[in-house]
């Protein structure tokens, strides 16, 4: 009579490790819903639009050759 060591066969191990990528694809697909939510609606409200404006160069208040000299050095 042989004696069953404390071994798990192939069949038994692999159950968990399916059960555990389905739970981080599952993880990765929501967290892309959620961002994708929350991109819309920046977009949506104009907050996306209003920090690209904040972070543009080209709209400084001086105007002429001192608004050129500025747009340049930080262009």
């Amino acid at each position: 009579m042989r004696m069953r060591l404390w071994r798990m066969s192939d069949a038994e191990g692999e159950c968990g490790q399916a059960t555990v990528e389905y739970a981080l694809v599952l993880c990765a697909f929501l967290a892309t819903v959620v961002a994708l939510g929350v991109m819309w609606h920046a977009v949506r409200d104009g907050v996306l639009l209003r920090r690209c404006m904040e972070a543009l160069s080209h709209r400084l208040a001086a105007s002429g050759a001192v608004g050129s000299a500025q747009d340049v050095s930080l262009y």
